[in-house]
């Protein structure tokens, strides 16, 4: 037998044992042939798969480089190094790469999905509606791409043409559940309260137990609550504000005494107290009303 054929035959058995998930033993075999070819790309680019599968990071990330210098425009090892890198949540790698993806293969659904995915992830979220949207124009069975477009229409309050809801793909497929839980912590960290009531009551459609969401729902909903709207700096910006604020109040009661009529100086502070009260007793009571 040829060497050539030899390798032929070990990256067909690599070839299926991955796809069995057998990665110990596709491993196996990977390391002895690649002690006699070392440059094998295919060897390299299956080695670097189990690597990210098995959240080896940092080997695959060595792997693919090592593959990507003998082999620059190896597009699967593009996209694998893209895709590790949006997972380390290294957004700026990640989207580099995947631009190059594009330009080097723009009929590429894929690419446009991932792109869709790091911008979602990165809360830019009608760029990534529109790469999405792009994807599924491509290909309409790519259901990547329509978690990312169904989740961003979530958050924007729009509509979607698709008859799946976005509930559904939450039951149905794993990226939907992980990033639509992901967004929504993003989104509640960075104070988009709106936007992160109107995902987290689609998500709890799809789960309706899910006791965590329904504390996270109900907090939201004072937060968003039209009578919670003079307080929304301080909700927004937190103790910044309302040391700004307070800064502010004193000046004012200064300003108030020296050079405002004594009634109206009155009606000022008056007006201030009670605004402090309302932001001290109202928020409880708001939250035994709706609870």
């Amino acid at each position: 037998m040829s060497g050539e054929n030899h390798f032929n035959d070990v990256e067909e058995q690599v070839y299926h044992l991955v796809e069995r998930r057998r990665f110990d033993q596709a491993e196996a075999l990977i390391g002895t042939a690649l002690r006699h070819n070392p440059e094998n790309i295919a060897l390299l680019y299956y080695s670097a798969f189990i690597y990210s599968e098995q959240k080896r990071y940092e080997d695959a990330e060595s792997t693919l480089k090592d593959l990507l210098r003998h082999e620059p425009d190896h597009f699967g090892a593009g996209f694998l190094l893209a895709s590790i890198y949006k997972d380390l949540k290294q957004y700026a790698k990640a989207e580099g790469l995947v631009i190059e993806l594009i330009r080097q293969n723009p009929e590429s659904s894929a690419s446009y999905t991932l792109y869709a995915e790091i911008m979602l992830e990165t809360l830019y979220i009608e760029k990534a509606q529109k790469l999405a949207a792009e994807a599924v124009r491509m290909d309409p069975d790519d259901v990547s791409a329509q978690a990312v477009v169904l989740i961003c229409n979530v958050i924007r309050g729009g509509k979607t043409d698709y008859h799946e809801s976005l509930a559904d793909l939450v039951r149905n497929y794993p990226y939907a559940s992980t990033t639509s839980s992901m967004i929504l912590l993003v989104l509640y960290e960075q104070k988009k309260y709106r936007e992160a009531l109107r995902l987290a009551k689609e998500l709890l459609r799809c789960d309706p137990g899910n006791e965590s969401l329904v504390e996270m729902i109900k907090e939201l909903r004072i937060l968003t609550h039209v009578t919670m709207i003079p307080l929304m700096p301080s909700i927004k910006y937190g103790w910044h504000a309302s040391a700004v604020m307070y800064i502010i109040a004193i000046v004012a009661f200064y300003a108030a005494l020296k050079y405002l009529p004594g009634g109206v100086a009155s009606i000022v502070i008056s007006g201030w107290l009670l605004y402090v009260l309302y932001s001290w007793f109202y928020p409880p009571i708001l939250k035994r009303i709706l609870g």
